[in-house]
């Protein structure tokens, strides 16, 4: 018995140690992301899509700001379906779903890292919105569909980014299993590299974008060696 709480306690410390030496290195991700981005943004210029959802995202941004306690319900539905889906896609067992006003559970057995935190970078109802607009364009594809696409795509994203921060502002317990400084960190890393990724996709240079990125790690690798190394 005490050799068996020995190894739990060894494996215990062993995944809290690999997880704080992992916050710098995810910290050093997001600011390399962040470089590349920036300048992938002045590369691409003028773009009437990105334009489109840049006022959707501000808009959005602005009206939720104002005006959130109606579209809790909605963003709780949201939250708990990417629990269940991210449940199923790993072949997770799952029960009850509930959703309050405010806050809902999922019932899931074994739920790992990636199940815990879906909800948190996974943009559900833009990628709902996006499904929906591409069945729409089977019947009918014109100028103003592909409009309100890029528009409900900039709205959506920020109702994500927008109820995200809300959430997190507040104790939530799926950060608690995993710690919060490295759960927070994966979720902005993650949020930071699907944005990279969409703007790699309007730039209609994906090499150029991925070149980018790796110049951008090694920029920051050769200023961290020669200052500390």
């Amino acid at each position: 018995m005490l050799r068996k709480n020995m190894k739990r306690s060894f494996a215990h410390y062993f995944y809290q140690g690999t997880r704080i030496l992992l916050i710098p290195v995810m910290l050093w991700m997001i600011f390399g992301l962040i470089l590349a981005g920036s300048k992938l943004t002045l590369n691409i210029g003028y773009s009437h899509s990105l334009y489109l959802i840049g006022i959707g995202f501000g808009t959005g941004l602005a009206v939720f700001a104002i005006i959130s306690s109606p579209f809790m319900r909605l963003y709780v539905l949201g939250h708990e379906l990417t629990h269940w889906l991210t449940a199923k896609a790993f072949r997770r067992q799952t029960g009850k779903l509930r959703i309050g006003k405010v806050e809902g559970s999922v019932s899931v057995q074994h739920p790992n890292i990636w199940i815990i935190l879906a909800p948190y970078f996974f943009p559900f109802y833009t990628v709902i919105w996006i499904v929906v607009v591409k069945i729409i364009q089977i019947w009918y594809d014109g100028l103003g569909l592909l409009i309100v696409l890029y528009l409900g795509i900039g709205l959506t994203y920020a109702y994500h980014i927008f109820m995200t921060m809300l959430a997190l502002s507040k104790e939530q317990t799926d950060l608690k299993m995993y710690g919060y400084s490295f759960s927070l960190c994966l979720i902005i890393l993650i949020n930071f590299f699907i944005v990279y990724c969409g703007l790699s996709f309007f730039s209609d240079n994906m090499d150029y974008s991925i070149t980018l990125l790796k110049k951008s790690y090694t920029t920051q690798w050769k200023l961290f060696s020669n200052y500390f190394l």
